[in-house]
C-alpha cells in the first residue's frame, strides 16, 4: 500500500510525497507546479485500499474524512458514478475545478452529468447544464443514482435523451 501525504486544496488535495508513477499515469493534474488529486480520487484511493492519505499535519484520512473536506454534498454520488465507471472497465478522468467526470474513447470526450435519482431539479435548469457540456465540444451521459446506489446511464443527444 502506498503512502500520500497532501494538503487540501479548494478542489483536492495538493501532493506533498508519496507519489508514485502508477498515479501520474491513472490519475491527478499537474496545475502551475502543484500535483493534484481530485476529492473523488482520493475515495478511490482510500476505498480499494491502494493508499493511506495523510495530512501534511500527520493526521490519517478515512473515506468520512475525506467527504467531510470535500464541503461537497453531492461528492458521495459523483465518487458511485465513478466506482462504478472503473468497475465497467472504463478509466474515468476527473475535472479537478468542477468535480465532473468524463471518459475518453476512440476521440471523442464523454462528460458524465452525475444526479441523484430524488434530487429536485427544473428541467430548464437541467437543460442549461447539458448545453454547457455541449458548449465544450464534449458528448453528455446522463448517470442517475437510485437510493440503493445503483446507476443507470442515458446518452444524451440534442433533441431528446436515449436509454
Amino acid at each position: 500500500m502506498y503512502k500520500l501525504v497532501v494538503s487540501k486544496r479548494k478542489y483536492g488535495f495538493k501532493v506533498i510525497s508519496g507519489e508514485d508513477k502508477v498515479f501520474r499515469d491513472v490519475m491527478g493534474v499537474t496545475i502551475g507546479g502543484e500535483r493534484l488529486i481530485s476529492f473523488i480520487e482520493a475515495l478511490w484511493l482510500c476505498y480499494k485500499g491502494i493508499a493511506e492519505i495523510y495530512l501534511d499535519n500527520g493526521r490519517k484520512l478515512s473515506i468520512k474524512d475525506i467527504l467531510e473536506l470535500s464541503n461537497d454534498d453531492s461528492l458521495w454520488i459523483k465518487f458511485i458514478v465513478y466506482l462504478d465507471l472503473r468497475l465497467r472497465g472504463k478509466k474515468p478522468s476527473v475535472n479537478i475545478l468542477s468535480d465532473s467526470l468524463c471518459i475518453r474513447s476512440d476521440n471523442v470526450v464523454y462528460e458524465v452529468l452525475v444526479l441523484e435519482e430524488t434530487t429536485m431539479l427544473r428541467l430548464s435548469d437541467l437543460l442549461t447544464k447539458i448545453e454547457n457540456l455541449y458548449s465544450k465540444g464534449h458528448e453528455v451521459v446522463l448517470g442517475l443514482v437510485d437510493k440503493h446506489g445503483d446507476v443507470t446511464y442515458y446518452a444524451v443527444i440534442r433533441g431528446g435523451i436515449r436509454h
